[in-house]
């Protein structure tokens, strides 16, 4: 298994931003222990950076009663890509993925190790003293 996500990694590594445009590279760097959050980033915004993105529960809390009684939302909703509900998951996975790894990525785009993140989460509690 491991050996797959580094192959795919490593493959996406040497493409160009228009192959991060076509293929949903993001989902695998994601799921990578190794990867550059920088360019995991990269594929994910440039990915989407021409299609419909899946709808979120932020735009069903931002309605007004008015629109949601109208079913606004609804409509907006199945108005969507195919491909935007296709990924609805993956793409909610990622924004949550991406938020909760920002704290720890290092100055070359790779993300600490657990090891490392308790050594500074060591530190920090002594700093507290």
């Amino acid at each position: 298994m491991v050996v797959i996500l580094a192959t795919i990694f490593a493959h996406a590594q040497n493409h160009s931003d228009s192959y991060f445009r076509s293929n949903p590279v993001w989902i695998q760097m994601m799921n990578d222990t190794n990867v550059n959050y920088y360019q995991a980033i990269r594929a994910f915004d440039l990915y989407w950076e021409h299609r419909d993105t899946p709808g979120t529960e932020h735009e069903l809390f931002t309605l007004s009663e008015t629109e949601k009684s109208k079913g606004i939302y609804r409509e907006h909703r199945n108005q969507k890509s195919e491909e935007a509900k296709k990924y609805a998951f993956e793409y909610k996975k990622f924004k949550k993925w991406a938020l909760r790894n920002e704290a720890f990525v290092k100055e070359n785009g790779q993300l600490m190790t657990p090891a490392e993140r308790i050594t500074q989460w060591n530190h920090q509690m002594q700093n507290r003293k």
